[in-house]
């Protein structure tokens, strides 16, 4: 969440959002391996369309554009499933994005309960995680000055998600 402080800091903000200059970086926790494809974009659209009545958002034709960037940082694992912690950089905005992106492409988030479909997996998420793994990990933008403003919150600030990580073994 970014909040303005005056109109003028709103515009600012609304003008950088428009051309795609924010920067927004999550770290997940995706189920899978991404075996020698360590790295890549989605360039699916989203239609937000059921999200008023599901909650869910879906990749169709019919929807917005969406980009959204990976890479892989490690692998991890329960015991029985692999997971793959990804640094995440969404270019787009739109809603659930990550979610609906790596959902997409067979890697939904680590106890996602809106994109997890197999109510056994989740339940097996749950046990080591409590929730959603994912994490805004920065924000940038530049004020109405054009001075630039980083805002890191490294995954410790997430408790929850840290101690689950732990959990898991690499």
């Amino acid at each position: 969440v970014l909040v303005a402080r005056s109109h003028r800091g709103f515009e600012t903000v609304r003008a950088q959002i428009v051309a795609r200059d924010l920067v927004r970086d999550y770290l997940a926790l995706v189920h899978g391996s991404f075996g020698s494809n360590q790295a890549g974009d989605v360039r699916d659209p989203i239609d937000d369309s059921p999200y008023a009545t599901l909650s869910t958002c879906r990749v169709h034709p019919s929807g917005r554009d969406a980009i959204t960037i990976y890479e892989v940082m490690g692998e991890y694992s329960d015991g029985t499933r692999v997971y793959s912690l990804v640094h995440v950089r969404t270019i787009t905005g739109r809603t659930h994005q990550v979610r609906v992106h790596m959902a997409h492409i067979g890697h939904p988030v680590a106890s996602d309960s809106r994109y997890i479909s197999d109510p056994a997996v989740l339940a097996s998420d749950r046990r080591w995680c409590p929730r959603l793994f994912l994490h805004m990990s920065r924000v940038a933008f530049c004020t109405t000055t054009g001075a630039p403003v980083c805002v890191n919150s490294p995954l410790t600030m997430a408790p929850e998600l840290n101690d689950a990580l732990l959990r898991l073994r690499q």
